[in-house]
């Protein structure tokens, strides 16, 4: 009598899945459990709100300053090159506030502010009350 598997080729799991879990494959993948709806949502999708709470930070990586060329070699010393200097950290603003300053920068590029359009209303008006229209 040999030691080992009794199991054969071709009657394993791969053979019975149909059987065990119906026709319909199963939807593989890393998922969260949302908190408010307390549904699965796919992980690369899934966005953690905010926390609340008290954090550690490590130290900052050694850096020059692009404004006074000084060595920045801790955060008491970034805090007051930045208050120093009139500047903040781009870190300091949630992705939300950055997404909405780059919509308003497009916006006035493009000229499609309010302040914008009544100018050139304004413009036109005078244009035309210039021409006796």
């Amino acid at each position: 009598m040999s030691k080992g598997s009794d199991r054969r080729p071709g009657n394993g799991f791969e053979d019975k899945y149909s059987a065990i879990f119906g026709e319909k494959p199963i939807k593989r993948g890393s998922y969260v459990q949302d908190p408010k709806t307390g549904k699965l949502v796919p992980r690369g999708t899934y966005e953690r709100a905010e926390v609340n709470a008290p954090a550690v930070h490590g130290d900052v990586a050694d850096f020059v300053s692009p404004i006074s060329r000084e060595l920045i070699t801790d955060r008491a010393q970034l805090r007051r090159h930045n208050e120093k200097h009139g500047v903040t950290n781009t870190a300091d603003f949630s992705s939300a506030y950055i997404a909405e300053r780059a919509r308003k920068r497009q916006s006035e590029s493009l000229g499609t502010t309010a302040q914008a359009k009544k100018e050139r209303m304004n413009l036109i008006r005078s244009e035309l009350d210039k021409r006796g229209l």
